[in-house]
């Protein structure tokens, strides 16, 4: 069987973020907005994590694999296409075409097609619910894969998956320059899904257990990349990294008997670390940690089931964090819906005094098959899918208008990055 794995994409566009909704990086009009975009999009290139697994797992059962980049590969038997909303509209545009000028069948995976099946049904033969490689497992004939809406099976061992195959990629260019330095980058996963609740967060869309794999197996796949892949740096894309404390401990030691030399980096909470773990992660080589501050409007997170870490523990880990030597990306979200001018401007002066190493702000967006999609339903007057990226508001607020909203994320990257505090550190660290 011939399968193509399309990848309807733009330069700029990270498709795996956004918990695999995808996500954009489109600040402004200015020319220090421009600037940053056009840094940010030379320094990122790396692939879908499903499209890995599903490479391994087809390639495994014996068929041929193609990724196809904004192509339509005429000999497919089949065609399996992660769904996004950042692309829906060129995605539905590519499903229709395939339908009419090939043969092949049409799968959808990933959490949009997962959540929000229904705008699909005409341009999909199947359409996998849950984890995209389940239904693959031991699949040899194309009729073996079911019709309609599949409900993928519970892989109860992450472990027995194989590893994702990234020679469909050209996976010496994989980088997240300047989050990890070193270069060609790969992708890993310790663990699977997310134990909280922040009822906006697309990691939780699909409603699967979270998962954790055994530390010496994911020591040995980060083994397995660099002998294989000769990369130099890994961001592991756990939502939550450190949820298990003895897990990253026991991993940490492991990473460190393997001698393996490589940059490291994650995404966790910062009420999941402690200075200890962090004197631990920092000699196994992490030197980036990403974590959520979101906002400092701590009664409208709280209104939608976040529960944020304390100010002053946030605080002392970040700037433990950076002395250590860690370098700390924090993310903020704006146009939250109680938000107002003033709680968006603390946010803004807030994420300039806890100076971490980089930052992102990102415009509160209902993601398809969250809660709080279904709660600000209501109030959202941008229908188009392809807005829904984290930097165009799509519903109404109380209280600041959608240009207000958006002129505020710009002011807040443009100040974050062209301040005295951050060109500082810039420089001095790259002296």
């Amino acid at each position: 069987m011939k399968v193509s794995l399309l990848d309807v994409h733009r330069r700029g566009d990270n498709r795996d973020y956004n918990g695999g909704y995808g996500t954009t990086f489109s600040v402004g009009s200015s020319w220090r907005a421009r600037l940053l975009e056009l840094a940010r999009k030379k320094g990122e290139y790396f692939p879908l994590l499903n499209y890995g697994y599903l490479a391994a797992v087809l390639k495994g059962n014996g068929h041929e694999v193609s990724l196809d980049i904004n192509t339509i590969r005429k000999d497919a038997d089949l065609v399996i296409l992660q769904a996004s909303l950042i692309r829906h509209r060129e995605e539905l545009e590519y499903l229709t075409r395939i339908r009419s000028e090939t043969g092949a069948r049409i799968c959808l995976v990933g959490p949009l097609a997962s959540t929000t099946p229904g705008p699909f049904g005409a341009f999909a033969d199947t359409i996998i619910s849950g984890s995209a490689e389940g239904p693959f497992l031991g699949l040899k004939r194309l009729e073996d894969l079911p019709m309609g809406i599949v409900p993928s099976p519970r892989i109860d061992d992450l472990d027995v998956l194989p590893y994702p195959d990234w020679t469909i990629y050209n996976h010496r260019a994989f980088t997240q320059h300047p989050i990890l330095r070193a270069r060609p980058t790969a992708f890993i996963l310790g663990s699977r899904s997310c134990p909280y609740l922040c009822n906006y967060c697309p990691y939780i869309a699909v409603k699967k257990a979270y998962q954790i794999r055994k530390p010496a197996c994911v020591v040995d796949e980060l083994a397995h990349l660099k002998a294989t892949y000769g990369v130099r740096a890994v961001m592991f894309r756990d939502p939550v990294f450190s949820v298990n404390r003895n897990w990253v401990v026991e991993l940490c030691g492991a990473i460190k008997a393997r001698n393996l030399g490589l940059e490291l980096g994650c995404e966790t909470r910062s009420d999941r670390l402690d200075e200890e773990l962090v004197d631990l992660m920092f000699d196994a080589g992490f030197r980036v940690i990403k974590i959520g501050v979101e906002s400092t409007n701590i009664a409208a997170l709280e209104a939608h089931k976040r529960r944020p870490p304390s100010v002053e523990q946030q605080d002392r880990i970040v700037a433990y964090c950076e002395r250590k030597g860690i370098r700390i990306v924090a993310f903020f979200i704006l146009g939250l819906p109680e938000d107002t001018r003033e709680t968006v401007l603390e946010t803004i002066r807030y994420s300039q005094e806890l100076n971490p190493s980089l930052a992102n702000f990102t415009i509160c967006t209902p993601i398809p098959g969250t809660g709080f999609f279904d709660e600000v339903k209501d109030r959202i007057y941008d229908h188009d899918w392809n807005n829904y990226d984290n930097f165009h508001p799509v519903f109404r607020l109380d209280h600041l208008k959608p240009a207000e909203v958006k002129a505020y994320q710009e002011q807040a990257i443009v100040q974050f990055y062209f301040r005295f505090g951050f060109l500082k550190r810039y420089l001095r660290r790259r002296v």
